[in-house]
């Protein structure tokens, strides 16, 4: 027989047409949240919050719209819902799916260099779920048709991402720090009110494969799993699936997580040269989000000169050439306006026939004095002309 709600528990009504934008924070902010005695092996604590306006759609880690902030670990998405089951009131009226939340108070740490959440096989994490229904559910749809429902339960239970048909077991410490595998457990839904039920001392019963380092990173073989956490309805001998989220992916260790972020020869390695080392990847100091080589959030006190390599390996026979000069001989140059022929215009693709340049006169001599200076001046026309996204960037009218 699975276990019953403890009598403490209490539920605290809402108004129905609220259920399904329910904002249920205000259940967090107990103080006997932190630290809970539990007297049986799969107790379950209930209580609720009322609902100060709404949030609308479903997100993170919840369904039915109820959102609980942003502090939540891991994140959740639908699991099966192709085989959710419908469940009707006492007038055989189709109840909307309720309301549901999950999230994971503790237990889990993110790895960022894994890019996955991370728990240690021999710890302990904890699974709180809220759940709120508009109207007391009766009945649940049957293959023989909708049959009334004996109880609700909670599941809890583990999938391999690669093989999602096979299951991990979950267990529970016992009080006296024996393990057992966790049973669902047996909850009340109260219409218009919010159930929250808390499980704790929960742990998985394998690891993951492929969690050791190559070459002190990530294994590419690495293997996770995922966590379920389900409504049923109980009829009978039967249990229907209501509702159900699955985590993303999770990595289960024999030994301490903090173990594998700690290692620095992970990232740095002993370069080819003597007394040098490399990371491949981007550096930052003071930021954990580096765009480039080296991000460097602050200031940075330079004792030598900063080495930056130019193109003059490419060049050769380069010679100071005198500014002044170069400049007389822009001013000395004949900037026009004009409009190309629009037949000359239309032949050689010109959109735009209104452009500025260099006006040169018939004289060879200064044809190849000005030629010349294309390339010097280049940039000088860039600035005192309209660019033409067509065409040469200098122009020249004989």
């Amino acid at each position: 027989m699975l276990p019953e709600s403890p009598p403490d528990s209490s539920s605290e009504a809402c108004s129905p047409a609220q259920i399904p934008v329910l904002n249920v924070s205000s259940c967090f902010s107990s103080p006997d949240t932190k630290k809970r005695r539990r007297s049986e092996s799969e107790e379950a604590s209930m209580s609720c919050g009322e609902g100060d306006g709404p949030h609308g759609g479903a997100v993170g880690n919840s369904v039915g719209g109820l959102t609980l902030g942003s502090h939540q670990l891991l994140t959740w998405e639908q699991y099966q819902l192709e085989h959710w089951g419908t469940f009707y009131d006492s007038s055989y009226q189709i109840l909307s799916p309720p309301a549901y939340h999950v999230d994971t108070d503790k237990g889990f740490n993110y790895s960022a260099i894994d890019e996955a959440f991370v728990c240690q096989k021999k710890n302990h994490f904890q699974v709180t779920v809220h759940i709120g229904v508009a109207a007391e559910p009766q009945y649940v749809r049957t293959p023989s048709g909708p049959r009334q429902v004996d109880h609700f339960q909670m599941k809890v239970f583990g999938v391999k991402l690669e093989t999602p048909s096979h299951q991990v077991t979950i267990e529970q410490s016992q009080p006296d720090r024996t393990k057992k595998p966790f049973h669902p457990v047996r909850i009340s839904l109260p219409g218009g009110k919010i159930t929250k039920v808390t499980l704790g001392r929960l742990h998985f019963s394998e690891t993951t494969a492929n969690n050791m380092r190559k070459k002190g990173k990530p294994n590419p073989d690495q293997r996770y799993f995922q966590m379920v956490v389900g409504l049923y309805a109980a009829v009978g001998e039967e249990t229907f699936l209501l509702t159900a989220l699955v985590s993303e992916r999770i990595i289960v260790r024999a030994s301490n997580p903090g173990q594998f972020e700690t290692d620095g020869d992970a990232l740095w390695q002993r370069g080819t040269q003597q007394e040098a080392v490399f990371c491949q990847g981007r550096v930052g100091i003071n930021t954990d989000s580096p765009d480039e080589a080296l991000v460097v959030c602050g200031n940075a006190k330079v004792m030598g000169a900063v080495m930056q390599p130019s193109d003059r390996r490419a060049k050769h026979n380069i010679q100071e050439v005198d500014s002044e000069q170069q400049l007389k001989r822009i001013t000395q140059m004949r900037i026009v306006e004009f409009d190309y022929k629009p037949e000359f215009a239309s032949s050689m693709g010109i959109d735009h026939t209104h452009q500025t340049g260099a006006a040169l006169h018939h004289s060879y001599s200064s044809i190849s004095v000005f030629i010349l200076l294309t390339q010097q001046i280049s940039s000088y026309f860039q600035k005192i002309g309209k660019k033409s996204t067509k065409g040469p960037k200098c122009l020249f009218v004989l």
